[in-house]
């Protein structure tokens, strides 16, 4: 919702000096000062090597530090979307991790529909504890966005 509301789009680029609001786990952040401003990019992000599994603790160990916490952003490395009846999940590639859900609003489920057909992805999305928002994924076709 930042980037919506900031002018950002997912997957744009700028160069900024950030300050971070005190949190025992801080997600919010001030631009201090804009280096250079947003331009769109075709290079992958860079994102932690994380699995599903080990991106899922990231979030168990923000939640021991703050319970309150609302969502959570998730980066996933070789994920994979799957189909249990009309609702969609996000595995790991080695089904070694459960799978989360994937949130139920008609404009994701639509969106992400397509990612069914895909062996393996790389994605970002917002945890809210029972449900996956996708916002960005890197996949053999190209990147995908949630728009």
């Amino acid at each position: 919702t930042g980037a919506a509301s900031s002018g950002y789009s997912v997957g744009d680029r700028v160069e900024a000096e950030l300050v971070f609001y005190p949190s025992a786990v801080p997600l919010r952040a001030q631009i201090v000062q804009l280096f250079s401003g947003a331009a769109a990019s075709d290079e992958p992000l860079k994102l932690p090597d994380h699995s599903l599994g080990e991106a899922y603790r990231s979030y168990e160990q923000a939640m021991l530090q703050q319970p309150w916490l609302g969502v959570w952003p998730l980066c996933i490395r070789s994920a994979r979307v799957r189909r249990h009846g009309a609702q969609l999940f996000l595995c790991d590639s080695d089904d070694k991790a459960a799978p989360l859900a994937l949130s139920l609003l008609p404009a994701q489920v639509s969106l992400a529909s397509p990612l069914l057909s895909l062996a393996k992805l790389d994605a970002i999305g917002l945890w809210d504890g029972y449900y996956l928002t996708l916002c960005w994924a890197q996949t053999e076709l190209g990147r995908w966005v949630n728009a």
